[in-house]
């Protein structure tokens, strides 16, 4: 495939990811609730996913700076969201790691965005559902391969 054709999709997906974010989840809304701006959750987040990491991968995954990182770790400890842990391979190095705290915070912002959002695809029709059902799974399925 040129490059001229997959122009549009880059457009497309550029377009959609914040339609999600605007009509689906609007994450202003909800972390209100728990005084965490969007960055600090996209680390909870990534830690319950992958587990304990270092500041520098944290900052690498999420497209973070290590100097903008250092605060929101901070305020992340000082509301017992997160802990410092040292390296078991190398002591030199501190992981951040989820606490349980934390943990229980993720699964109630998960619960509360999942019910907001069941609420708005409630106002699709049955054949939307279906439709945008099998396409998000195709997208799914497609963008597995991609490396």
């Amino acid at each position: 495939m040129n490059n001229n054709s997959l122009e549009p999709i880059v457009e497309s997906i550029f377009s959609i990811l914040p339609l999600f974010k605007k009509k689906l989840i609007k994450p202003h809304k909800h972390n209100k609730a728990i005084d965490l701006s969007p960055s600090h959750l996209q680390i909870l987040f990534l830690l319950d996913d992958l587990g304990k990491l270092p500041i520098s991968e944290i900052g690498k995954h999420l497209f973070i700076s290590k100097p903008n990182m250092t605060p929101l770790i901070q305020k992340l400890i000082k509301e017992n969201l997160v802990e410092r842990i040292r390296n078991e391979e190398d002591r030199r190095y501190i992981d951040i790691q989820i606490t349980k705290k934390g943990k229980e915070l993720i699964e109630n912002h998960k619960a509360l965005v999942a019910g907001n959002l069941k609420k708005k695809l409630a106002n699709l029709s049955e054949e939307d559902l279906k439709e945008l059902s099998l396409s998000l799974n195709k997208v799914k399925e497609i963008i597995s391969k991609l490396d």
